[in-house]
């Protein structure tokens, strides 16, 4: 087999691998196929990090099966949605463990995956543009329609959209998951729109804010 060739096989073996592990019923792996600020190497690069991240976070008992529930909270001016989602995942790799030894960049990576996810499944957003301004959010989000618009040129329209910022906790509480929300909060209230979202891997819980500091009418 040509070499090209092998490269490309490795690379599908570890694509079809991965793809076993959704959130919310959507496949980490194949972000890439909806987010267009998401390439295919960094939603095979997400997926790494969160099959690592769950297999050292989640309690033993649980951990055998390798699935696990985790509670999806969406807070908004008018309520606060709860609901719950089964995650499953293959068994990590040795080279994929040794591969993601930094931790924080790691979870990093992982709440990632895990919130763009929760985002297209909850709320209908898909990211189209990865922000690269300090202290600022992660991603610009808008629905399907409204990314396709705005991505048309090289510098993707920035006006109106939501503003997402993401953070990852690895041993944490329920209360450091909502401190986490809180202290984020602040890099996006300068934006019209903005979302926060925080996943914490051993309290299993994805919590996501939606501010909203519009002009009333």
């Amino acid at each position: 087999m040509p070499q090209n060739s092998t490269g490309l096989y490795l690379f599908q073996t570890l694509a079809l691998r991965l793809s076993r592990l959704c959130f919310a019923d959507i496949s980490i792996a194949t972000l890439h196929e909806r987010h267009f600020a998401v390439t295919a190497a960094a939603s095979l690069f997400m997926a790494e990090a969160a099959v690592v991240t769950l297999q050292q976070t989640v309690p033993l008992k649980k951990n055998k099966r390798r699935s696990a529930a985790f509670a999806i909270e969406t807070q908004d001016l008018a309520a606060t949605l709860k609901g719950q989602t089964t995650v499953r995942w293959p068994r990590p790799t040795q080279q994929e463990i040794v591969g993601h030894k930094e931790i924080r960049r790691t979870i990093e990576n992982a709440a990632c995956g895990f919130c763009l996810a929760a985002l297209e499944a909850k709320l209908g957003l898909f990211a189209y543009a990865r922000l690269d301004r300090p202290d600022s959010a992660d991603y610009a989000v808008a629905t399907v329609d409204d990314a396709k618009r705005k991505r048309t040129s090289a510098v993707p329209n920035l006006e109106g959209a939501t503003f997402l910022e993401i953070s990852g906790i690895r041993r944490m509480n329920y209360e450091s998951v909502q401190q986490r929300v809180t202290k984020k909060e602040s890099q996006v209230r300068a934006y019209r729109k903005g979302i926060v979202a925080v996943c914490g891997f051993q309290e299993q819980k994805l919590a996501i804010k939606i501010i909203d500091n519009s002009p009333k009418p």
